[in-house]
């Protein structure tokens, strides 16, 4: 061992008790707030699928497994979080889930939705665990409280910790990988290089993209190949990486190989439509770099700017250099990679954030051997940070425990719409809406045998897409609809939205809308991603004019601050 990397290893100060109490303290801190608001938007009487767009396909493999079958069928991830989430539920179950008549379906739907979530707050702690493992590896274990307590509340991790879906959990994977890269440099043994290959394996398992994540121990492998000539660093363990790499991946995803035709037009489908992204979200928000640096300040409360100290700060210091370099790397490819897409979601982000609490927690000590002034200011900066962080993460968790507004429209329709009433969606009841049908799955899922039988719509319903053609042609007695339909393409100035938004103000009035607004949205002109919104849709019903005098002359006032029936 090389006198710097016996420096790191002897000179580290013993965690002393007090640390481990605190991060316990900080464990359950981060654990209060993932479980408060975990069943927002579950399937309930109203509607068969959660108001999550994503979390149906979390269930795949549990729907798999129920009947006999390991193949989830369904490729556009890696297969890893649908087995964890599908073998949680067996087990929950005792082995004994049966689908047989598929007449408890919507029960099991609601259950397995909750079960996904509770799988994913279960790694979304275990992750605030190994920032603390990984910041203390780097700096100390006060360093590493101050890493984990960013990364409990950051507010991105905290909202994402509530959904059944692959982000969380590769976050986990990813955060692991940094940590067994820096140990690699500190202490190149096998082990390490087996233990960084497995997740590195287990991140691209959960998400394709989480095999980006092999740049870290390269560049450790790299940086001691140049800096530290006097200790060599076998090159069978970089070989070991690899293939533990490998291994795990295919141990863990591996009817990718054994259904390799259905898995690559799932593939070929991701790639594509990484791609192409999406219209007009694309054109809304051109910059996909700009986009991201944007989302990753505004939802860590401006913990990048930390960040940006405490790299310098760690940068300076001759013990951390390396493994800094190996987090801005990391972080400056992986910026590079999910900008580079066409598409436009804030959770590709997530794999950042653990490196920006690492960071941020960095910070103070750009300051820490100057006078006690500066000692106190950057406390207070801290502490700041942390304050408005847990403050945003409190008030998501408020909205996320009242009744979604979704639910209270399907009242609203109800009690305006008269039966038989025809009401016009410009997408297909999906996530964004109301639930008009029973089967709020979108067309794919409305358009399959099996959801067909469920199929109960509330109202006769017709989807007139941004067309105002479409929308004189057909003339609902009501029309509905969110944000995630109208708001990029009138972002863009698209024509065909322009011209529906005045046929419809032509023809109807505004009769209800949704009050609820997500936190942070409007904070320094800052325009929320979609997958901020999902549990905050800002949703409209418009009723025909002639409409609206019916009403007036048959209703009295309507209480819309009830609860659905």
């Amino acid at each position: 061992m090389d006198e710097q990397t016996s420096e790191v290893e002897q000179q580290r100060p013993q965690t002393p008790t007090s640390a481990w109490a605190g991060l316990l303290a900080i464990v359950i801190v981060a654990g209060v707030l993932r479980y408060l608001g975990i069943t927002w938007g579950l399937p309930n009487e109203l509607h068969l699928f959660s108001y999550h767009p994503d979390e149906f396909h979390s269930l795949r493999g549990a729907i798999s497994l129920v009947t006999g079958d390991l193949n989830p069928h369904f490729f556009n991830y890696g297969s890893l979080y649908l087995y964890l989430v599908g073998f949680s539920c067996l087990l929950s179950s005792g082995g004994q889930v049966s689908m047989v008549g598929f007449d408890h379906v919507p029960q099991l739907l609601q259950f397995w939705t909750l079960i996904g979530r509770e799988v994913t707050l279960t790694t979304a702690l275990l992750t605030v665990v190994a920032v603390y493992w990984l910041a203390r590896q780097i700096s100390d274990h006060r360093q590493g409280l101050i890493a984990a307590a960013l990364c409990s509340v950051f507010p991105i991790h905290v909202l994402h910790s509530h959904y059944a879906t692959v982000d969380i959990t590769q976050v986990l994977f990813t955060t692991l990988v940094l940590l067994f890269a820096v140990r690699i440099y500190q202490q190149p043994s096998w082990l390490n290089y087996v233990l960084a290959g497995l997740v590195v394996g287990l991140a691209a398992s959960t998400k394709y993209n989480g095999a980006v994540a092999i740049v870290a121990p390269l560049t450790a492998h790299s940086l001691r190949l140049v800096w530290q000539r006097s200790e060599a660093t076998p090159k069978r363990n970089l070989w070991w990486l690899l293939a533990i790499a490998l291994a795990a991946f295919v141990l863990t995803s591996p009817y990718i190989f054994l259904d390799w035709e259905h898995a690559w037009r799932d593939i070929s489908y991701e790639l594509q439509h990484m791609r192409l992204g999406e219209e007009p979200a694309r054109s809304a928000d051109p910059n996909g770099y700009w986009f991201h640096l944007v989302n990753l300040t505004i939802t860590t409360t401006g913990a990048t700017i930390f960040a940006i100290l405490g790299a310098w700060a760690l940068l300076r210091t001759k013990r951390c250099r390396a493994p800094a370099m190996i987090l801005v790397i990391f972080s400056v490819i992986w910026l590079a990679m999910i900008g580079a897409s066409g598409v436009r979601y804030m959770r590709y982000e997530m794999p950042l954030v653990p490196v920006l609490a690492v960071l941020a927690a960095a910070s103070p000590l750009l300051v820490w051997s100057r006078r006690a002034e500066w000692k106190l200011a950057a406390i207070l900066a801290v502490a700041a940070l942390l304050g408005a962080s847990t403050y945003y993460s409190v008030q998501l968790d408020r909205e996320l425990m009242e009744p979604d507004d979704r639910d209270r429209m399907l009242w609203v329709v109800g009690e305006y719409v008269p039966q038989y009433r025809t009401v016009g969606t410009i997408w297909e009841p999906w996530f964004q809406g109301p639930p008009l049908d029973y089967v709020n799955g979108g067309a794919m899922l409305r358009e399959n045998p099996l959801w067909q039988t469920y199929s109960r719509p509330v109202r006769p319903h017709v989807t007139l897409g941004l067309d105002a053609k479409t929308l004189q042609e057909f003339a609902p007695y009501a029309v509905t609809y969110s944000n995630f339909e109208v708001r990029d393409a009138l972002r863009v100035g698209q024509t065909g939205a322009l011209e529906f938004m005045e046929a419809l103000a032509a023809d109807y009035d505004k009769t209800w809308e949704s009050d609820t607004r997500a936190p942070l949205a409007g904070c320094c002109g800052w325009v929320p991603p979609q997958d901020w919104l999902y549990p905050f849709p800002e949703l409209h019903l418009w009723i025909t004019k002639h409409g609206v005098a019916e009403t007036e002359a048959n209703t009295d006032e309507i209480d819309t601050s009830s609860e659905p029936n």
